[in-house]
């Protein structure tokens, strides 16, 4: 549906001014010690800043000096309302990232002319209405971490008031910078929210504790459409008044588990935190489940992260692990539990096509277990076969990937911020995306599509599958009867995220 639009009168700019200076005082009467005003990212104040969307001919338009007349207005409203009273941050970005908008050079000016009106200047990048810079402004798991700090590093040296950098920090980076001088303040929100104890866990030396942050998004995805904020590897945040409602268990349980991957893991940390008595099986010699194979990408350090915290977490409690056990629901049967969680994972599907003897399995390439040649096929445009993809470009093979769907779809199953930094890489290392297309066979040359009714062979030298998985259903069902409650849990039930698998196993485990 278009909304009509029209350039903002004066009294509309007095009437805007006037609110961003109430809102200051509503603050420092509620209690606020300090605000940010966002003057970046494609906001207001940074509207009125870039020529990209500042188009007016008036005072307010045109050249530099026109340009920040906004936000000198505003900052300087706000001082007259609230004094020395809260401190005012401003964020702006570096550079917008697009040619037609406002680059560093400028932004240093802008700042330069504020910083008078301003106590903290916080430095991020991009512009929100320009999807592809989102990945600079949030930088998913493919991308560096800390990649604006550059900017603010040299901010630093233009300016004499405190800078604060954003932009993926870990508490490790933030140290760095800091103890360095090379920034003054150090902004995280995705860290906090993975771990909300993280600067006391910090603080008190035990940062090996803080729950690492995966970098996946969820958060932010769920908030931009008015969801309630959750996250993929903290199950209590956003809901802390719901679980309050939990108390520890009031009868101890002998609980066994059947699986040692991410839902596994987190079920047994919860059910041991409420005072039951657990029993956690691993079919391979170590922890990890799916993980591992989904941590080995040299791009996946957040996820080996999580998975040495998940590990080091588990072997911290008094919880009785037997690894390289194929635990048998005979076995389980005779170990008299109270409840018994199955969370043994899902299988990868091989598609119906002839000669997939010729293919290799996309959990392979990325163990390191085959060898894949300079030119590779992966059929299937899911996460998994992107992110195999990303891991051989970088690797300096040529890759090309097949799909049923159009492009468009590719990597639907994944959050959007996330996709588009993943995309922007597929395409910086030149991916070969072929869509809407039919593999009707596998040879030892390459595959064989179809493309409207068209048949043409895709030369390869090793040809990949990453068609999905399928849950160990009938595997999992064997274990009902073996106690008075059987869960499943995990991919096991239904093949998904982390996310989903971390929080399934939290809420079961604090319902035992």
């Amino acid at each position: 549906e278009s909304v009509p639009v029209h350039e903002m009168t004066k009294e509309e700019i007095r009437t805007v001014v006037a609110e961003f200076a109430t809102a200051a005082k509503h603050c420092v009467q509620a209690g606020f010690k300090m605000i940010m005003i966002h003057g970046g990212h494609g906001h207001l104040i940074a509207q009125y800043f870039s020529p990209l969307s500042n188009k007016r001919t008036d005072e307010y338009g045109g050249s530099f000096e026109n340009r920040i007349r906004f936000a000198k207005e505003v900052l300087t409203a706000i001082r007259e309302a609230v004094g020395g009273d809260l401190v005012i941050e401003m964020r702006v970005s570096a550079d917008e990232m697009v040619e037609e908008g406002f680059h560093f050079p400028e932004a240093i000016r802008f700042v330069q002319e504020l910083e008078s009106l301003i106590d903290i200047v916080h430095v991020s990048y991009g512009n929100i209405c320009e999807p592809r810079t989102s990945a600079r402004q949030i930088p998913p798991s493919y991308y560096p971490r800390a990649m604006n700090a550059e900017f603010a590093v040299e901010l630093k040296k233009h300016v004499n008031i405190p800078i604060a950098s954003v932009g993926g920090f870990n508490i490790d980076l933030a140290e760095s910078y800091l103890a360095d001088d090379k920034i003054d303040i150090v902004a995280m929100m995705r860290g906090f929210l993975a771990d909300d104890r993280l600067a006391e866990k910090a603080r008190r030396g035990e940062a090996d504790r803080i729950r690492p942050c995966l970098r996946c998004d969820h958060c932010t995805q769920n908030t931009s459409r008015f969801y309630p904020i959750l996250c993929a590897v903290n199950p209590v945040i956003g809901r802390e008044l719901e679980l309050n409602m939990f108390p520890p268990a009031s009868k101890k349980k002998k609980v066994v588990i059947i699986g040692g991957g991410p839902a596994g893991m987190q079920a047994a940390i919860t059910a041991a935190d409420r005072g039951h008595e657990v029993l956690l099986f691993e079919k391979q010699a170590e922890l990890g489940g799916a993980l591992r194979i989904a941590a080995k990408a040299r791009f996946k350090e957040d996820i080996r992260n999580y998975l040495y915290w998940l590990i080091q977490e588990v072997y911290r409690r008094d919880i009785a692990i037997k690894t390289d056990f194929n635990a048998t629901p005979e076995f389980v049967d005779s170990l008299n539990a109270d409840a018994v969680l199955v969370a043994i994972g899902a299988e990868p599907i091989k598609p119906l096509v002839p000669g997939q003897e010729n293919a290799v399995l996309a959990e392979a390439v990325e163990i390191g277990s085959v060898k894949v040649g300079d030119r590779a096929v992966i059929i299937g445009s899911g996460l998994t076969g992107l992110e195999c993809a990303l891991s051989l470009l970088q690797e300096g093979k040529k890759v090309t990937v097949v799909g049923r769907r159009s492009v468009s779809e590719f990597g639907r199953d994944c959050n959007n911020i996330a996709r588009i930094g993943l995309f922007q890489l597929l395409e910086e290392y030149k991916a070969n995306l072929i869509e809407k297309a039919q593999v009707q066979k596998i040879q030892t040359d390459g595959v064989v599509i179809s493309e409207n009714d068209t048949e043409r062979l895709v030369p390869a030298d090793t040809v990949i599958l990453a068609t999905g998985y399928s849950p160990r259903t009938e595997e999992a069902l064997a274990f009902n009867g073996t106690a008075v409650d059987v869960y499943r849990i995990g991919d096991c039930t239904n093949v998904a995220t982390v996310k989903q698998a971390v929080h399934a196993a939290f809420d079961c485990a604090m319902e035992l």
